[in-house]
């Protein structure tokens, strides 16, 4: 039985971790903040849950300017999901 316990023990410890999610990410938001995160995540290898809304209509976040290159920037995290 001690044998099992040590055997989850290794597994949760190697497996688990800090999960960091970012909600409403869209083509109108703070994207000079947005980058000062990415360039976080970057330095520290951590991968956010990303959630992304592909179609904002919301008034608060249409204010911000819009990224023209958003859905490539979305591809390239997707890209780096697998490293």
């Amino acid at each position: 039985m001690l044998n099992m316990f040590n055997s989850i023990k290794k597994a949760t410890d190697k497996y688990t971790g800090l999960l960091i999610r970012m909600d409403d990410i869209t083509e109108c938001m703070n994207w000079k903040q947005m980058d000062k995160c990415e360039n976080l995540f970057d330095k520290y290898k951590i991968k956010p849950l990303l959630g992304i809304i592909p179609i904002n209509k919301d008034p608060e976040l249409l204010k911000f300017e819009k990224n023209n290159n958003f859905w490539d920037r979305v591809i390239d995290w997707k890209k780096k999901v697998g490293k």
